[in-house]
């Protein structure tokens, strides 16, 4: 009878470490519009730079969503006015969504890529500001109480219609970013495709998000297929080669502001190598798709190179001038 036993104990053991682990239940509608009421009073704290709640961040991370969910997940995004708290609630159920597995994301994807093309549309200018206005901002007109209060009052307004174009710029980065991020997570060779063709858009333009695009590549590396390492490959070399010995270039990072109650605010720039940072990443890419590693060269040796030519068009151009003369 012992015997028995400890066979019956075996199996059942035995049993439970063959079986494949068990996907949690997906959220429900109802339990994603609970998510997104709590989401948005932390979406009105992060605007007006509050303390925000973290029991429901703590909450957020009990949601998982699944292929079954992924209809209720479309329709909730798309029931949400993407303006700056919109968007702060979904891009929280979008980095939610970045835990789920790859299928799961495949699904989504239709609906956060067609939200991410007309959102992205939506990044604010800081007010043109005339060399009168910004006189105006640095000192009072005249030493009065009266002149004070105006002029603390313009700074005052100032500062708030900024912040509010700094939020929402901010919150328009975070959603390209994550949808980016989700294109790579759906380990997909059509998505990778498409993105490799975005990145190389993106620097054309001096978009910084470009070299957002390029560190999720050199993270997902490791997890890609031949296919997916070649697709992109294919589409990165002719770009990475042709900026190979370029100079640092700067690129418009909208998702960062830098904020001033006495002059012009701007977005930050992001200063780098082209050349240097596409075949740096590429050729990580390059072990997963077992292609050739390129050469990468190193800063003091582009500027080297830019020096030299310097060098040749000054010596043309005073061969030239001779021969005028």
């Amino acid at each position: 009878m012992n015997i028995l036993r400890a066979a019956a104990a075996l199996a059942i053991a035995s049993a439970a470490v063959a079986a494949p682990d068990t996907e949690p239940s997906g959220a429900t509608r109802e339990q994603l519009d609970r998510m997104v009421t709590q989401l948005r009073a932390n979406a009105e704290q992060w605007v007006n730079d509050q303390e925000i709640e973290t029991a429901t961040e703590v909450e957020l991370k009990g949601v998982w969503l699944n292929r079954e969910s992924v209809g209720h997940l479309a329709a909730v995004i798309k029931s949400i006015d993407p303006n700056t708290t919109g968007l702060y609630v979904i891009n929280r159920l979008l980095r939610r969504l970045s835990f789920a597995k790859s299928p799961t994301i495949r699904a989504a994807l239709p609906t956060i890529k067609d939200l991410n093309s007309r959102v992205r549309k939506t990044y604010k200018s800081f007010p043109e500001l005339s060399d009168r206005q910004v006189k105006a901002l640095k000192r009072p007109t005249s030493s009065s109480r009266v002149a004070r209060e105006a002029f603390e009052q313009r700074r005052r307004e100032k500062m708030a219609n900024d912040r509010a174009i700094a939020k929402h710029n901010q919150m328009v980065y975070v959603l390209e970013k994550y949808t980016y991020r989700l294109m790579l997570l759906a380990r997909s060779p059509s998505e990778d495709k498409t993105l490799a063709e975005q990145l190389v858009l993106a620097e054309k333009s001096r978009s910084a998000i470009w070299l957002t695009i390029l560190d999720g590549m050199a993270d997902e590396a490791r997890w890609m297929t031949p296919q997916r390492g070649e697709t992109i490959y294919k589409v990165l070399r002719p770009p990475a080669i042709e900026l190979k010995m370029e100079r640092r270039k700067g690129y418009v990072h909208r998702g960062k502001s830098k904020l001033r109650e006495d002059d012009r605010s701007t977005c930050e720039m992001v200063r780098d190598y082209p050349g240097i940072r596409m075949l740096s990443t590429l050729n990580r890419i390059a072990t997963a798709a077992r292609m050739p590693a390129l050469k990468v060269p190193k800063a003091k040796d582009v500027e080297k190179h830019h020096r030299e030519l310097e060098k040749k068009r000054q010596a043309a151009g005073k061969r030239r001038s001779r021969s005028r003369n």
